[in-house]
């Protein structure tokens, strides 16, 4: 009976110090957090990191480093985005959250930051990180809805279209389409954008540049037709659909039928590529304008035209 009493008050000893011991861990995140907090409130950029890496450093608290360091993400960009901050300040906030991501794959906040370089007017750098959250999708391809991962096409899309726009590109301004970890093209080629539920087709547009009035590519015209030959060639299906698109300048007739004048053009470059499925081309004119309420900024008038410049390739969603 001695023994038995004695071991429960052994065990009501541990349960208490494991208690203590969780109290003290709650109590000690709770601090971090409140550290956090105010550093945010004072703007502080260097506190708000070191308090967001203080996560990482208690065992108790390792549940909340990813939360933390989106929430540290959000601010730094919140930051780089006051215009009373110095050039200098922006660049080592916007820096700290290109270290973050090029270590932690969360592909909302880095669509974040490639909307941040976009609102910038800094499209290179906002198509290639909007590329990197393509990339950390791959890894965690349960974590996105089929609405979230159109919204992510359009904005690749539109990214890279404005990157190679113009009709005076010159050799090497060209920014090509990523490779995926297998060597294939990545991109708004990838694979991540056909994983839809059910039988929905997807439009990718191909940002394929024309001379004005022309069904003749621009030297970058020519380069995204080629990627998109590699794309048809490594998809090889029996038949695809093609539907060009024109901006709101000059008749609507003649759009109409430049839209899909340049349709078959490039129809006509994927036979002659060595495509043997069917094609069948529309043109749709100026019906259909590229859907800006996706993009992160108000755009100007010129960019609305480059986005409706377009030929989209319609391709079946994967079963």
């Amino acid at each position: 009976m001695a023994a038995l009493r004695l071991r429960l008050i052994r065990f009501a000893f541990m349960i208490f110090v494991a208690t203590g011991a969780l109290d003290g861990a709650r109590a000690a995140c709770e601090e971090q957090a409140s550290a956090f907090e105010q550093a945010v409130a004072v703007r502080s950029m260097d506190a708000a990191i070191r308090a967001a890496g203080n996560f990482a450093r208690s065992a108790s608290c390792l549940s909340l480093v990813d939360t933390y360091r989106d929430r540290l993400i959000d601010f730094l960009l919140s930051d780089a985005r006051r215009p009373e901050l110095s050039a200098a300040e922006r660049d080592r906030a916007v820096e700290k959250v290109q270290d973050i991501l090029s270590v932690y794959r969360n592909w909302r906040s880095t669509v974040k930051l490639a909307d941040f370089f976009m609102q910038m007017g800094d499209w290179k750098n906002g198509y290639r990180w909007y590329e990197h959250s393509v990339n950390h999708l791959a890894s965690n391809p349960g974590t996105t809805s089929d609405e979230e991962r159109k919204i992510l096409l359009q904005k690749v899309a539109a990214a890279l279209n404005l990157t190679n726009s113009g009709e005076n590109d010159r050799e090497g301004d060209y920014v090509p389409t990523s490779r995926d970890i297998d060597g294939g093209l990545g991109g708004i080629f990838s694979k991540e954008f056909l994983r839809l539920r059910g039988a929905e087709a997807v439009s990718i547009p191909i940002p394929i540049n024309f001379y004005t009035d022309q069904t003749l590519f621009t030297p970058n015209g020519e380069k995204a037709f080629r990627e998109l030959l590699e794309a048809v060639l490594a998809a090889q299906p029996r038949k695809i659909k093609l539907v060009g698109h024109a901006d709101s300048r000059g008749a609507r007739q003649h759009n109409q039928d430049l839209s899909r004048w340049r349709a078959e053009a490039v129809g006509t470059g994927l036979k002659r590529g060595g495509f043997k499925g069917q094609i069948e081309t529309e043109g749709r004119g100026i019906s259909e304008p590229f859907d800006i309420s996706v993009l992160p900024y108000k755009i100007s008038r010129e960019e609305q035209w480059q986005l409706d410049r377009r030929v989209e390739w319609i391709r079946d969603a994967l079963p």
